[in-house]
């Protein structure tokens, strides 16, 4: 079960959406939190591709290393192979209506539990804002 599930629609095809999510120089366009990004495996992103990134979180940069565990055109899910704490992001794509809903998960142990109430309303409140970036920018 995911800590965070967003959803988005967007209108655009899926292939647009997917084109732009895969495309690394969109990723720190339209994420707040990512202040690096670049992808370390060779083009074109599937399973097995490979990521590093830097993001500021509560006021603390982090660097992570990840990989597509999973793959298919309709969706998939990056892990963290070097990241303190450990995550995972499931992206999802469904035609609807001639655009796209998009739905997001993010789960991690630093969002888990009632510990973790806090980190999800601020965590989940980033994502919200990044999911309203990425319509804009793609509906822009």
């Amino acid at each position: 079960m995911a800590d965070i599930e967003l959803q988005v629609t967007i209108a655009r095809a899926p292939d647009e959406v997917r084109q732009f999510l895969l495309d690394p120089d969109n990723a720190t366009r339209w994420q707040g939190s990512l202040k690096e990004y670049e992808l370390t495996t060779p083009s074109p992103v599937g399973q097995g591709a490979q990521s590093r990134g830097v993001v500021s979180v509560f006021g603390q940069t982090m660097e992570w290393t990840a990989e597509i565990v999973e793959w298919d055109e309709a969706g998939w899910k990056w892990q963290s192979l070097v990241s303190n704490p450990p995550w995972e992001l499931r992206w999802g794509l469904e035609a609807v209506g001639g655009g796209t809903r998009v739905t997001f998960q993010k789960s991690s142990p630093a969002l888990s539990g009632p510990g973790g109430l806090v980190a999800r309303k601020i965590v989940g409140g980033q994502d919200e804002k990044d999911l309203q970036t990425l319509r804009a920018l793609l509906e822009g």
